[in-house]
């Protein structure tokens, strides 16, 4: 096989399983370029004229990367929230001390009712959170955890368990899917990371 029968979907494509739960570090671009060739049955130094191709399709998986990582460790926005709710009441103490006690304290009522609904348990993601964050341990999940299907569009896609570089524990899936759009096929590149609330807090 020579280079140019190497289509830059698949160089993607098996980038993103080369780079999964990899040391980020101490990973190099020729390192990458090495693992595709041998995964490819090419020989050594093959794509070294493409490697302005592989560093562009790493560096834009390192980025979905480090935005899913995020993403991870506060899937529900609760730590924004509440640092804008810490920012409101220290302006408002500085402004008026008196009366911010009463709103603060209001705030905090009206997001009591909000976590709890109408008292029924499990309502609100924090409380969901703190349910979830002691109910198993990592080593427990990924042993028990069985392949899930997800379903876009027409296609299924098997979503496998997985430790997350976070220490979040869940489930992911990647794969091209087709879609229909104005009488002409398109595929999708689809990657899925499905990331258990309360996982990071997981022992080992």
């Amino acid at each position: 096989m020579a280079s140019k029968d190497v289509t830059d979907a698949q160089l993607e494509e098996q980038i993103q399983v080369l780079l999964c739960g990899r040391d980020l570090a101490s990973t190099s671009l020729k390192q990458v370029r090495a693992d595709l060739e041998k995964h490819f049955s090419l020989s050594a130094g093959t794509l070294d004229s493409r490697k302005d191709k592989v560093k562009e399709l790493v560096a834009a998986e390192i980025t979905r990367m480090q935005s899913q990582a995020k993403q991870d460790a506060d899937p529900d926005g609760e730590e924004a929230e509440a640092e804008a709710e810490a920012e409101e009441d220290a302006a408002e103490e500085a402004k008026e001390p008196s009366a911010s006690q009463g709103s603060k304290k209001a705030r905090e009522e009206k997001k009591r009712k909000s976590s709890t609904g109408s008292g029924k348990e499990g309502k609100g993601k924090g409380k969901l959170r703190d349910r979830q964050s002691s109910c198993m341990s990592r080593k427990e999940f990924m042993k028990k955890a069985k392949t899930i299907t997800v379903t876009i569009g027409d296609k299924q896609l098997k979503a496998e368990p997985k430790l997350f570089s976070t220490g979040s524990c869940g489930f992911m899936a990647s794969s091209k899917v087709p879609v229909e759009v104005d009488g002409q096929t398109l595929v999708l590149q689809c990657g899925l990371n499905l990331p258990v609330i309360g996982s990071k807090e997981w022992a080992d």
